[in-house]
């Protein structure tokens, strides 16, 4: 049976077991490197980023004749007031909902308890009760730990603060940067990648033209999720429409499980003074158009402008999450597209030269 096993044959077994159990040993050294070198690497990659979404709004007022400082002024001004909009309606409307979450939990459950008894002729007040008081301990021990544990993660915080505010300064500066000179740092880099391998470029210019494709339905889902359930939310009678059309455009940031995520703060967030008929017609309404949204247009956004599969969508977002959390999932879908590009470019590259070899011979 082993007599056809060559020595060569073993030796690359045995060499391919030690490298996997080298890696093994060398694994929290080799992330703790790869971390250093992202935090390092992440301003710059934050800041190609920024500058690489920001360019074709840069590029179009330039091509109107205005200087492409002032272009670039405009732009970044506009995102800035853009963002500071979205804080200002939903940052006041978040702390409203948490504030009256913990100023009103009590009556809430008792009036769960009402309805329960009263639909269902079931009585759960002792469950009521044990949740009121659970729910009072965790808070008394919430407020005793933050007074006891305010001096040691104070300054940790202040640290994070300034490690982030650092982070988003160089960031910027690096975008500024790029977009004033999006042209010479395009060509350098496709110069320096053609040095390293002449198929590089090409790659370069697939995934330009494809992701730019894949940004432009992502910007134009965003905006009709807004205006789409900002109508909904105001048509149910939830005050707090324009913050929940805002989260849920927000929400195509967590693909498929956002959308979800989103409906559930509506339905809860709904004025206590709703009737139960609203209530389910909400619940309704926000089941369908979800369910229309996650598998009628957003497959449209990503499987036609990706070309893969929903499963391959969100095992992309898992992986993403388990590595690194939201930042994660957030990336999660770019990066699987370069990689999916880039495979199906290399393919074709491969079988183009193959036909060119055949044609020759």
């Amino acid at each position: 049976m082993f007599k056809n096993i060559s020595q060569t044959w073993l030796i690359k077994v045995v060499l391919i077991l030690m490298a996997f159990y080298l890696l093994t040993l060398l694994w929290p050294t080799i992330i703790g490197v790869l971390n250093i070198i992202m935090q390092i690497l992440l301003p710059f990659i934050i800041g190609f980023v920024i500058a690489y979404i920001l360019v074709p709004f840069v590029n179009y007022l330039n091509s109107k004749k205005i200087h492409r400082s002032l272009a670039i002024l405009i732009v970044s001004t506009s995102i800035f007031a853009f963002i500071v909009l979205i804080g200002f309606i939903i940052i006041p409307t978040v702390y409203g909902w948490v504030e009256d979450l913990v100023i009103s939990y009590k009556t809430g459950l008792e009036s769960l308890g009402d309805f329960v008894l009263i639909n269902f002729n079931i009585n759960i007040d002792t469950y009521i009760n044990e949740a009121i008081i659970q729910i009072e301990n965790a808070i008394e021990e919430f407020k005793t730990n933050f007074i006891n544990n305010a001096p040691i993660f104070i300054p940790e915080i202040a640290a994070m603060i300034v490690s982030f505010v650092m982070q988003t300064i160089f960031s910027i500066v690096i975008s500024l940067y790029v977009l004033g000179d999006s042209f010479n740092v395009k060509t350098k880099l496709l110069s320096f990648l053609a040095k390293i391998n002449r198929d590089f470029p090409i790659y370069i210019k697939v995934i330009d033209t494809e992701l730019r494709k894949y940004l432009n339905a992502y910007i134009l889902l965003f905006f009709i999720k807004i205006i789409e359930y900002m109508l909904i939310y105001y048509a149910l009678g939830n005050k707090n429409f324009l913050a929940m059309g805002l989260i849920t455009g927000i929400s195509i940031f967590i693909p498929y499980i956002g959308g979800l995520m989103a409906s559930i703060i509506g339905i809860i967030t709904m004025p206590p003074t709703t009737s139960t008929a609203v209530y389910i017609i909400a619940i309704i309404v926000l089941t369908i158009m979800s369910n229309v949204d996650e598998y009628f247009i957003s497959p449209r956004v990503y499987s036609s402008s990706l070309k893969v599969s929903p499963l391959l969508i969100l095992f992309a977002v898992f992986a993403g999450s388990t590595l690194y959390g939201f930042a994660g999932v957030i990336i999660a879908i770019p990066v699987m597209v370069v990689i999916n590009i880039s495979v199906l470019t290399y393919f074709k590259l491969k079988k183009e030269k193959q036909l060119k070899e055949e044609s020759t011979s």
